[in-house]
């Protein structure tokens, strides 16, 4: 199934989800969704809604699929490690990546370029050990709009 049926079956989804239930929150409305592609065996759009996977950075590089998952997890243990988005969100959409150092820390990343960040700065990382740091994207328009929050320990 191409991206565009995928997005036509749920948006006909919802329009059913709606008008069998015009009183419903969009909470109420997004996690009958969810259920019914999960049982309908859309596991792989349910994961990448809800879902998170980790990426492999142990060879100083993390490739991020957001075409499968829109919630990624990286280790850090190489120092410099170039993340690559290698693929795109199919939408318009917010993608996540949560970066826990290693425990010996001190460990950068560098995102690639043309990433637009909030107020121009990327991200400067705690690096102690064990931290974690999370960094949002709003993608659109082939542009990842980019913020962050550091030093969850």
């Amino acid at each position: 199934m191409t991206g565009d049926e995928i997005g036509d079956t749920i948006m006909l989804a919802i329009d059913n989800l709606i008008a069998a239930n015009p009183a419903a929150t969009r909470g109420q409305i997004f996690r009958a969704m969810g259920q019914g592609l999960l049982n309908s065996g859309f596991t792989s759009g349910f994961d990448w809604f809800w879902g998170e996977t980790s990426v492999d950075a142990s060879a100083a590089r993390a490739t991020i699929d957001f075409s499968l998952h829109r919630n990624i997890s990286v280790l850090v243990s190489v120092v410099n490690t170039e993340f690559i988005f290698a693929t795109a969100p199919l939408y318009t959409t917010h993608v996540q990546v949560r970066i826990v150092q290693c425990t010996t820390g001190g460990m950068n990343v560098i995102f690639p370029s043309g990433i637009k960040w909030a107020a121009g700065l990327s991200p400067g990382l705690i690096m102690a050990p064990d931290t974690i740091s999370f960094v949002s994207f709003f993608y659109a328009a082939g542009v990842y709009y980019g913020m962050y929050g550091t030093d969850f320990s």
